[in-house]
């Protein structure tokens, strides 16, 4: 008999505490003036990210809204072609392609956004989500793979649904700037869907559950309780 076990990775709750507990004003600055409304994604600067639909689908938000400002943090590959997306689009001053090495800085960083943003193609389990929604931030995801186990739509995230054709994905960049404009311009629903996107990240995503149920797993196949 053969079966099947889903144990969910874990975030890190002290390291997620201790950047909430820091001031985002001076962080912010680094990345754009603190009246700006910050949306945010993470992660490498490659084709199944998504980050050119992201730039494309901000250039939609942007024109309706000048406050706003875009700040990938990554690094990778496509970086060039991102930048050249950017300048074609007249978006220089509105969006930031920022690599930070230091992992504890990062973290800080993801704290102080508004908006949280993951339109990836292609998942596995996404961090990048979870470490969002453990520092309650209101999060637009696309409708891939581990994703739509991390967030429920419309209970802690909003999520865009993505089109496959013959083993290609895409997301609808109309899709995408709708949803983020949704939590841009709705700052009770976005502070509600972050309270409950914590509370889910905590709750069922967490480094003890993960440990405790891994072992589980393992003690039922050497038959030990």
């Amino acid at each position: 008999e053969r079966r099947c076990h889903i144990v969910y990775l874990g975030i890190d709750k002290e390291e997620l505490t201790e950047a909430q507990s820091q001031s985002n004003n001076i962080l912010k600055k680094e990345i754009c003036a603190e009246d700006r409304k910050l949306i945010m994604s993470i992660g490498r600067f490659v084709p199944v990210k998504g980050f050119d639909k992201l730039i494309e689908a901000f250039s939609l938000i942007h024109s309706q809204a000048p406050e706003s400002f875009l700040c990938i943090l990554g690094r990778g590959p496509e970086r060039e072609y991102l930048e050249d997306l950017i300048v074609k689009l007249n978006l220089k001053n509105s969006i930031k392609l920022l690599y930070e090495p230091d992992r504890k800085k990062v973290v800080s960083l993801m704290n102080t956004c508004d908006i949280a943003v993951v339109p990836s193609l292609w998942e596995s389990f996404c961090y990048v989500a979870a470490e969002f929604m453990g520092l309650e931030k209101p999060i637009v995801v696309s409708g891939v793979d581990s994703l739509n186990e991390l967030i429920i739509h419309n209970e802690c995230g909003l999520i865009c649904p993505v089109e496959e054709n013959q083993n290609k994905r895409q997301i609808n960049i109309n899709n995408l700037a709708e949803n983020i404009s949704i939590l841009f311009n709705d700052e009770d629903l976005s502070r509600s869907l972050g309270k409950k996107a914590k509370e889910r990240a905590y709750t069922i995503f967490n480094n003890d559950r993960f440990a405790l149920e891994l072992s589980n797993v393992i003690n039922s196949y050497l038959g030990k309780k």
